[in-house]
């Protein structure tokens, strides 16, 4: 999905006690719950979380964090390119779903990518975020069909 961040307008909170906050430093969520990741308590989530701290070090990507006061409880990653920005792990934590978190987070992405010079910003939806990104202006531009199967069933058969 796309939107044409110049013709997006301008971003629109609509909970007064949410705010979205530019995450640099990581470490607070080290053991607790990061919207996106989960709890940082295995390896893999531990991983994901230095994985994004360095991309955002680095200035190649930007974590967006919702709080409920001092609560994570949406989060969304900006990944910038050389001509167009996209947005990845757009996530809110099942006790704070259809709250208009997601939405607010949808609408801050498209604004902070604006200001940081992108006139486009490319995503690619799920079945369960495709009406909320419609609804924050994104158009659907092309379709990716993903197909998983279980390794096993992957492997090839052998005959003697």
């Amino acid at each position: 999905m796309h939107v044409d961040l110049a013709r997006s307008g301008p971003s629109r909170e609509r909970q007064s006690e949410l705010e979205i906050r530019l995450v640099t430093d990581h470490r607070p969520f080290a053991g607790r719950v990061h919207p996106s990741f989960g709890r940082i308590s295995t390896p893999i989530r531990r991983f994901e979380l230095a994985r994004l701290s360095s991309l955002v070090s680095a200035k190649q990507a930007f974590d967006l964090v919702a709080f409920a006061g001092n609560e994570p409880v949406g989060a969304c990653t900006i990944f910038t390119g050389s001509r167009v920005a996209s947005l990845w792990d757009v996530a809110v934590v099942p006790a704070h779903r259809r709250k208009g978190i997601g939405t607010a987070l949808i609408r801050k992405a498209c604004a902070v990518s604006h200001e940081l010079g992108f006139e486009d910003l490319m995503l690619i939806a799920s079945g369960m975020g495709e009406t909320v990104y419609s609804r924050a202006g994104f158009r659907t531009i092309g379709e990716v069909g993903f197909f998983y199967s279980k390794l096993r069933e992957c492997e090839p058969r052998l005959r003697d």
